[in-house]
């Protein structure tokens, strides 16, 4: 059998070039199974050129050896490629579509890639025609059929991908995912036909197909890390690094959980809005939600709603902690503290704000919920209770219920205060405030 003269240099540094960008996507991102397929898939193609161009090409002897050295991890790509796919429709919200037809043609596509290892393997002398001159080299009419038989399901593979690809586009795809995978859909029918056409060609090929991936692959973590920097100005500093760390304390399962919750409310901020243009208002909220912000962050709190003139923050959930009720009594401390300074930058004579806080301590459900926009909610008494002694609390007020002392390590700095009855509950509560 006649071989096309070829230099190896072209395939070993696009082998390289796939290898090291499929180990990077892999190790620098390696708790995301998106990046782990995307990696292997990548690592498999490079396996797989390196193999072919140094080893089957020259193939004389033990050419099963040679053939599996190559096949195999060119049946992997084809296995990781529409395995990547799923994994990430796995991380899209499908709302209204099934996804279990797409899903299947990934398997479909996977299945052709097992059947081609399956027939390189039992025709490895063909294999390594096809490999050497591509389906449209010098074969002749009998080696046909075999090599058709060979090249043929890696094909067919490719639609049944392509098809799965277009599904996932009509769902609400994030941008950083739908950048890489537009590229991915752009490079795999290079990727593959660099395979089938012959080394003459094929280099050049499966390099246009790389660098669509390597500026897909860009994009998205242009956009992830523009993404990050936009979650950190609005979500605490705990949660942020939880997330970019090992999670341990970052629980986001849905349950229910013993918390400790703050929160707080300014008063007459109505007839002051009233009296004052928009601009003037909107600086107040930026100077008052950064005011509790910050203390929030500092205590190891989760903001949880914003509304208007009130802030409700959670301490114990999504962030585990133990002594969240000394926490919580110590954030209600820190904001009231401050809000001094900042209700005496604000009032004026139109009118006289103040600010009341409540802090409740109980069980909560908790977790994610919604379809195509998730939002962690947090539902139960300790939410009502804190928010009804915000609601009851006089100006410069914190008002704190006794599961909350109870909890604490030390009631030193608190005495006991007035006994409520909150609307919706039919117990009266006890309340404790900080000492004269």
């Amino acid at each position: 059998m006649d071989t096309v003269a070829v230099t190896t240099i072209p395939f070993n540094l696009i082998g390289l070039l796939s290898i090291g960008l499929g180990s990077a996507f892999y190790w620098l991102d390696r708790d995301e199974r998106t990046s782990q397929m995307l990696g292997l898939f990548l690592g498999s193609i490079g396996f797989s050129v390196v193999a072919g161009a140094n080893f089957l090409r020259v193939a004389e002897d033990h050419l099963l050896f040679h053939t599996a050295l190559m096949a195999v991890p060119t049946a992997a790509s084809f296995i990781f490629g529409p395995e990547w796919i799923r994994a990430v429709r796995a991380r899209i919200p499908a709302g209204k579509y099934n996804t279990d037809f797409g899903d299947n043609l990934l398997r479909l596509a996977q299945g052709f890639g097992l059947i081609y290892l399956g027939l390189a393997l039992a025709f490895p002398l063909q294999h390594q025609t096809l490999f050497n001159l591509g389906i449209s080299g010098d074969i002749t009419s009998t080696q046909n059929l075999k090599l058709l038989m060979i090249g043929v399901p890696l094909v067919l593979s490719l639609p049944a991908s392509a098809l799965a690809l277009a599904i996932t586009f009509r769902r609400q795809v994030p941008l950083g995912e739908k950048r890489r995978l537009a590229a991915f859909g752009i490079a795999v029918p290079f990727l593959g036909t660099g395979l089938v056409v012959g080394p003459e060609h094929a280099a050049y090929v499966m390099l246009i197909g790389q660098l669509f991936l390597v500026v897909g692959a860009i994009q998205y973590h242009i956009l992830q890390s523009q993404r990050g920097d936009f979650m950190q100005r609005f979500l605490p500093s705990q949660v942020v690094q939880a997330m970019d760390g090992d999670n341990k304390q970052l629980n986001l399962e849905t349950g229910r959980q013993n918390i400790t919750v703050v929160a707080c409310d300014l008063r007459k901020f109505t007839p002051y809005a009233e009296k004052h243009d928009s601009e003037h208002i909107i600086g107040l909220l930026r100077d008052y939600y950064q005011m509790v912000g910050e203390a929030a962050a500092e205590h190891g709190a989760t903001i949880k709603d914003y509304a208007g003139d009130g802030v409700l923050m959670l301490v114990g959930a999504p962030l585990a902690y133990s002594d969240h009720a000394d926490r919580g009594i110590q954030l209600a401390k820190t904001i009231q503290e401050r809000s001094r300074d900042f209700l005496q930058k604000w009032n004026d004579s139109s009118a006289n704000m103040g600010l009341g806080i409540g802090v409740s301590t109980g069980d909560a459900s908790v977790g994610v919920v919604g379809d195509e926009r998730l939002e962690y909610a947090a539902v139960g008494p300790a939410i009502n209770r804190a928010s009804r002694l915000c609601d009851k609390a006089k100006d410069g007020e914190v008002l704190i219920d006794e599961l909350t002392a109870n909890a604490a390590s030390s009631r030193k700095e608190l005495e006991k205060g007035s006994d409520y009855i909150l609307k919706g509950m039919s117990n009266t509560v006890q309340t404790w405030v900080f000492s004269s």
